[in-house]
């Protein structure tokens, strides 16, 4: 007998969680380690991350593309530069995805910007103005001015 028989575990399932059966004595996973620490990055450090990331995996996929050619044209096996040239594309394909989130909030910046700029001007025009003091109210209560 081991010593870890006392913890004896029962493969019981629950309903709680409304989802697939989960195991009751499972932990509950939460979120990945990174997402907090995402989640809590404005929109303007997300842009200066991923804008610069993007355009390094397209100039990184081009190169790889190129000596993929070089490859094809210097008479190379055909799986050396299919994969590599596979590559390259992968590379490319991920460089426009990282980039086109990139532009996404830029857009957002700049959309958030100009709804500021409205308010402010649109709360500039459209506040009641302050009514000066007049000289009768003055006058009535023994105020000189």
């Amino acid at each position: 007998m081991s010593t870890f028989a006392s913890a004896k575990i029962v493969n019981r399932t629950s309903y709680r969680s409304g989802g697939p059966l989960v195991n009751q004595y499972m932990a509950n996973p939460g979120k990945p380690p990174g997402q907090r620490l995402v989640n809590r990055m404005s929109a303007r450090t997300k842009w200066l991350l991923l804008a610069p990331a993007g355009l390094l995996l397209i100039g990184a996929g081009l190169c790889v593309l190129v000596g993929a050619g070089y490859e094809m044209q210097s008479g190379a096996p055909f799986m050396r530069w299919f994969i590599k040239g596979t590559y390259s594309l992968i590379l490319i394909n991920g460089g426009i995805s990282i980039f086109g989130t990139a532009i996404r909030f830029r857009v957002m910046i700049d959309t958030r910007q100009i709804i500021r700029q409205e308010l402010k001007r649109n709360y500039k025009k459209y506040a009641k103005p302050k009514k000066a003091p007049s000289q009768r109210r003055n006058e009535a209560k023994g105020k000189d001015v």
